[in-house]
């Protein structure tokens, strides 16, 4: 069901389902083509079927609102996906088989890819544990002199989600039956926050403003409702992606890392939630942006280029930006009734909340000697994150409860 105001400009046609499905999923098959056509510049393999995807939920409609809504979430994630493909590197991507194409498009990874990072990884170690030790004799002189300032400690290699990946030979019969366990208890909880949203019906229109009249009420609602939103996610993504790894025999990344014990909100954006958006992002987003700002920085050639505080600020921007406008898209196409913008609002503010405490961590720790945000206990981090996270929540929740998307979607025995 097209956005009405989309739907009255231009009718769309109706068609079975199972076209619509097929339509949005040959998309990555359009990019592959593309990458293998040499002529084809690499903006146009990017470009071009993230737009062709983005239009077709606009033109093709079904009467079946689940494969509908199916679509569109499909094509949220697909235009992530595409981006990051796109920008892998023509030289190597265009060698790829289709089966090495859709390995990398579904598991963020192929074994040249693999080695590579492997490969990135061994030199930036080798490299910290060069200036350990340069640190460490710094640290001695100054020990023994106790002149000039004290020499600070390099900063060890920033951890990637890779680093929590299941090789292949670990996934062994005790592995699959702790992960049934898991799904199992989330498949439990998910069924009783079922049970309390239909025995205490949530309010459908959110407290929006509850920005000027605190309700206990309305706030849990918003809070179970995010619950439940993240136990289907996980299970779905779960369940999903152990199949997908074990017919690529490549290793399992955990897609969430306990975002519920989030300390700040670079911890929950940047390490913990939806690894799926997080690399597409940073992979299509962040690392082209950061690429761009560099070639046109004055010295940005250079090997000792030294880069400015704001350009880290400008790709996380960009990153929030593009993932407002793919999940505004989502809620225009699902949306009987206009967007308001508020899923815009909500990670425009989100990337507000992140950049600013990026700035707290690093004065803190120029005037203090030690970040204030990883000082703080978990039991007094972990809920003043959530609290303030769940402040704008309502902007995210908005829409999909004022059409009652969330009640068909995840709680089916809720009336809305």
């Amino acid at each position: 069901m097209p956005n009405r105001l989309i739907a009255e400009a231009f009718p769309p046609t109706h068609v079975h389902g199972m076209v619509l499905v097929l339509a949005i999923n040959a998309m990555p098959l359009l990019q592959y083509a593309l990458i293998k056509t040499k002529p084809v510049p690499q903006a146009v393999a990017i470009v071009l079927p993230i737009l062709i995807g983005l239009a077709i939920p606009l033109v093709l409609t079904t009467d079946s609102w689940l494969v509908f809504g199916y679509c569109g979430a499909q094509h949220l994630i697909n235009a992530l996906r595409l981006l990051d493909t796109g920008f892998v590197d023509r030289a190597m991507s265009s060698r790829w088989s289709l089966v090495d194409y859709y390995e990398y498009f579904l598991t963020f990874e192929t074994k040249e890819t693999r080695r590579l990072g492997e490969v990135a990884k061994a030199k930036k170690l080798e490299e910290y544990e060069a200036k350990l030790a340069v640190y460490e004799k710094d640290l001695a002189e100054f020990a023994r002199h106790s002149n000039g300032r004290k020499p600070r400690a390099p900063a060890p290699p920033k951890k990637s989600p890779s680093d929590n990946a299941v090789p292949v030979d670990k996934r062994d019969a005790t592995y699959y039956s702790v992960i049934g366990m898991r799904v199992f208890f989330m498949w439990v909880l998910y069924n009783a926050v079922v049970w309390y949203m239909t025995y205490l019906p949530v309010d459908t229109n959110p407290p929006i403003r509850s920005f000027t009249k605190f309700e206990v009420k309305a706030f849990a609602d918003q809070a179970i409702l995010s619950l439940n939103f993240y136990l289907l996610l996980n299970i779905v993504y779960m369940v999903l992606f152990h199949v997908l790894v074990e017919i690529f025999a490549v290793p399992y990344q955990p897609i969430m890392n306990s975002p519920y014990l989030a300390v700040g909100f670079r911890d929950f954006w940047s390490f913990r939630w939806n690894f799926i958006v997080k690399e597409s992002l940073h992979r299509g987003v962040f690392v082209p942006t950061m690429a761009f700002l560099r070639r046109n920085a004055k010295g940005g050639n250079t090997a000792h280029f030294r880069m400015p505080a704001w350009h880290p600020i400008v790709g996380a921007l960009s990153s929030f930006f593009i993932s407002a406008l793919i999940h505004e898209w989502v809620i225009m196409v699902l949306c009987e009734t206009p967007s308001y913008g508020e899923h815009f609002c909500f990670f425009i503010i989100q990337a507000l909340y992140t950049i600013g405490e990026v700035l707290v961590r690093q004065i803190g720790g120029r005037v203090l000697g030690y970040d204030p945000i990883t000082a703080l206990p978990k039991w007094i981090g972990v809920p003043l994150t959530w609290i303030i996270m769940n402040i704008n929540g309502a902007f995210f929740m908005a829409p999909l409860m004022r059409e009652g998307i969330l009640s068909k979607i995840l709680l089916p025995n809720l009336i809305a």
